[in-house]
């Protein structure tokens, strides 16, 4: 799990990050979350599980303009 959590706030962002997780049994995404929203960090961290086989592109779209709308708000 630490290796995921690196490599996730490894992520350039630019204003925000999103993280679409897909179901994985070695990975306890409940931990992995709160380790994730424990820092302080400048820009919004969104997690979404995206369990739709295969991943639809729609709901990334969307959820990628749900977060800009969000971060224009929070500034």
């Amino acid at each position: 799990m630490e290796q995921v959590l690196d490599q996730i706030l490894r992520i350039s962002p630019e204003r925000n990050r999103i993280i679409y997780m897909r179901p994985m049994h070695q990975i306890d995404s409940i931990a992995l979350e709160r380790q994730l929203f424990q820092g302080p960090y400048p820009y919004h961290i969104a997690v979404v599980h995206e369990f739709s086989n295969p991943p639809n592109i729609r709901n990334k779209v969307r959820i990628r303009s749900w977060m800009d709308t969000i971060a224009n708000i929070c500034q």
